[in-house]
């Protein structure tokens, strides 16, 4: 039977985490071997050193573990949600090992092949196991997912709408707008086990993770493919997060700006005005303001709706190249708003259609679809190089009139059956990386210096790697636990998991189809968890004239203020774990699971999140709740509004609607901008508060009783060790070199470039 070799070998992986000066490079190591077996049984994968063993299970139907099929496949698409009709072909013994490597320690690389060259599918399978507790095996991952723990789910690796509304086992008949549970428009191959190890396959194909559902005791993977490259890594939560993204990809880190509060502003170049007035008079940091209808858009009887065109509406923003330069003087990015529909009634279509620009049937038509305007439309042929020509040459011109970046909306809804301009069938998951990688080299050729932003919502693999800021889509305006305000929280950790680190959302969702407009309640719930995400960004929503909004009255702007000025002042801290993220993977919210893996009430906690492993957030996601219990893992907490110290275990919490539930753990260092900041987007008039870069100003919250480290987004290094000492809190400069800080019975010392800092003991 073929075997595979173990080889080792050292790889350095980067472990670095953000303000003073310029950002460095970094880096570390780890270690292993793998014991590879193919049989008739199927594919037994065994690593000594962590005692994992992956033994072999049947597929489903068949009494093989690896097997091919040749089955036939039929889609049907309606507004970006697939449906497939598979034939019942049966599996078939034939499946090889093409090579095997182990590219670094703890990381093991196969490639698997079908022998009979027209194989449609790859199947494989193994046994459902038990963590070192001897608790059922949880999977976790898999992209943008709703669920922490996918265990009992059968998971499409496929990008898609994730639906209106979410049902459990969608039918055919149901097939419409709403989503199957496990939908996804940001959808990756790679899936978390807490039996210490993950896998992944790294071709574009769709694949189908059944994790102990058909069988409670088979995890079966169908690889829609003649070929698998499966990786395996094996380690702590940390370590696979870190040697799975080495092989998948880390994200870009974004401009500075990016972290600063982002706020909606359509309606044409008054309205803007008006409401970059409102932001500045009222005291309100924001780094961007941005505006979807850039091109067109309005309200009509289903809602808002843009007009899905490229180019500038003149009639709204008549003067657009004069307001971008002064709301750059005012301190303020100004985003747009791009997708790759071609509208059939855009002046675009006609040019489109005669250039062969546009996806096609196998015919060589135009592959025309009911696009979200429920208009026909086609889609951008991302394949063929001169469409991506042309539509660069729309971003570009967006970049001319003064715009910093914008949304790049969609890529999920390329049909089964299209075909490209070489008339090959077109790659469904490779699209949207395309799209982002398209926006990634506009920007990169235009704005050398790194001033400028994309999002997106839809991904695959590559898309980790060249997208400098995910959103999560289009949630609903409700409470709803699938796809209302607590989703946000598993989709934001299960994408954190395969390197999708800078996270956003709509602050009170988007959709409102089968829910009502979004609530005063709703809005300061989601508002108060959105300042401890990476990107808090608002958006009026579908119900644009009828949803809640920061400026309704005033105590829902006095509420806003102080979270925009929350997220604001923890600049240092997202800075330096996006630093993090770009360089090891780990990403910047994180799972209980990535902190204290073996306490199983807070590593597969689905409703409070980590900041790095300083700060446990833990929001209000139920409609009228006044409190919740928070799950604290073992050590010192100290309340992050009082100070109050408390030791681990469930607790309690009170939370009115203003309230925000934050904890910081002992050891936890965090850096803070002085209150008064008003935006992070540099070249802004004197009179707005900005950041000093020859001699930036930081409070240093120091949360006392055990050690902790932090490295900052230009490379400062500050540790807290214990050693008696006194306490000091005044103000004290470091000017380059090493500040040593006596803090009661502890010792801070802070290396690095200049600064002034303030620095706070928290405990004793």
């Amino acid at each position: 039977m073929p075997r595979s070799r173990a080889i080792t070998a050292l790889v350095l992986l980067s472990v670095l985490p953000a303000a003073c000066g310029e950002r460095p490079e970094g880096g570390g190591s780890g270690g292993g071997q793998f014991k590879v077996e193919l049989s008739d049984r199927g594919l037994r994968i065994e690593h000594p050193a962590s005692q994992l063993v992956l033994e072999p299970a049947v597929l489903a139907g068949s009494s093989l573990g690896l097997a091919f099929a040749q089955r036939t496949t039929e889609s049907e698409m309606s507004f970006g949600y697939h449906y497939f009709h598979e034939g019942s072909e049966p599996w078939q013994q034939g499946v090889e090992i093409a090579s095997t490597e182990e590219p670094s320690p703890g990381t093991l690389r196969i490639k698997l092949r079908a022998r009979d060259s027209s194989a449609t599918r790859v199947g494989l399978a193994w046994k459902c196991g038990s963590d070192r507790a001897g608790a059922p095996e949880r999977y976790l991952g898999l992209g943008a997912q709703v669920l922490l723990d996918e265990r009992g789910r059968r998971v499409p690796v496929w990008s898609s709408e994730q639906g209106i509304g979410k049902v459990d086992g969608l039918t055919h008949q149901q097939f419409g707008y709403a989503g199957e549970i496990n939908d996804a428009y940001y959808a990756l191959p790679v899936v978390y086990s807490s039996r210490g190890y993950a896998l992944a396959t790294l071709g574009s194909e769709r694949v189908v993770h059944d994790l102990c559902r058909t069988d409670a005791s088979t995890h079966a993977v169908e690889v829609w493919a003649p070929e698998v490259d499966l990786v395996v890594v094996v380690g702590s939560p940390r370590e696979l997060v870190e040697r799975m993204t080495a092989i998948t990809g880390r994200p870009p880190r974004p401009p500075a700006w990016a972290f600063g509060p982002w706020i909606d502003a359509v309606g044409g170049s008054a309205e803007v005005r008006r409401i970059a007035r409102e932001v500045r008079t009222r005291g309100v940091p924001a780094s961007a303001l941005w505006s979807e209808d850039w091109a067109g858009g309005g309200l009509d009887g289903t809602g808002f709706r843009l007009s899905y065109r490229w180019t500038l509406d003149r009639g709204n923003y008549p003067d657009a190249e004069a307001l971008a330069t002064e709301l750059h003087a005012q301190g303020f990015r100004w985003l747009a708003y791009f997708n790759t529909f071609v509208q059939s009634d855009a002046p675009t279509f006609d040019d489109a259609m005669r250039r062969g620009l546009m996806l096609r049937h196998a015919d060589g038509s135009p592959y025309l679809v009911l696009s979200p305007r429920l208009t026909e439309a086609g889609l951008l042929d991302l394949e063929n190089p001169e469409a991506r020509k042309v539509m660069a040459g729309y971003l570009k011109a967006a970049l001319d009139v003064g715009f910093d970046g914008w949304m790049a909306d969609y890529g999920e809804w390329v049909p089964w059956d299209a075909t490209t301009v070489t008339g090959a069938q077109a790659c469904h998951n490779c699209y949207p990386d395309l799209w982002s990688e398209l926006n990634r080299q506009v920007l990169e050729s235009e704005r050398a210096s790194g001033d400028g932003v994309f999002f997106v919502r839809a991904g695959h693999l590559g898309t980790v790697k060249s997208a400098p800021v995910i959103w999560a889509g289009d949630q609903n305006t409700d409470f709803d636990a699938l796809d209302g305000l607590p989703s946000i929280i598993p989709i934001g950790l299960n994408l954190g998991l395969s390197g999708a680190s800078t996270y956003a959302t709509d602050i009170a969702g988007y959709s409102n189809l089968d829910s009502p407009p979004s609530t005063k309640e709703l809005f300061f719930r989601w508002t108060s968890l959105a300042a401890l995400t990476p990107v808090m960004r608002t958006h009026h929503g579908n119900a644009a004239d009828k949803n809640w909004s920061w400026l309704r009255d005033e105590e829902t702007a006095a509420h806003f203020k102080r979270y925009a000025v929350l997220h604001q002042r923890l600049f240092p801290l997202w800075d330096a774990l996006a630093a993090v993220a770009s360089r090891s993977g780990l990403p910047i919210l994180r799972a209980g699971w990535l902190v204290a893996p073996d306490d199983a009430r807070v590593a597969f906690a689905t409703d409070q999140f980590w900041v790095g492993e300083a700060l446990l957030v833990a929001p209000v996601v139920t409609e009228g709740a006044l409190s919740r219990d928070v799950a604290l893992p073992t050590g010192r907490f100290y309340d992050f509004w009082t100070g109050k110290a408390t030791d681990g275990g469930v607790r309690a919490v009170a939370a009115s609607p203003g309230d925000l539930p934050l904890f910081a753990r002992a050891g936890a260092l965090v850096p803070l901008l002085p209150e008064g900041t008003m935006t992070l987007a540099p070249g802004g008039a004197a009179a707005v508060a900005t950041v000093d870069p020859a001699m930036p100003s930081l409070e240093l919250r120091v949360y006392l009783g055990a050690a902790g480290t932090l490295v900052l987004g230009d490379g400062t290094t500050i540790t807290l060790e214990s050693k008696a000492g006194d306490a000091a809190v005044e103000p004290v400069e470091q000017r380059g070199g090493k500040l040593e800080v006596a803090l009661g019975a502890a010792h801070l010392s802070i290396d690095g470039p200049s600064c002034s800092w303030h620095i706070v003991p928290v405990g004793d």
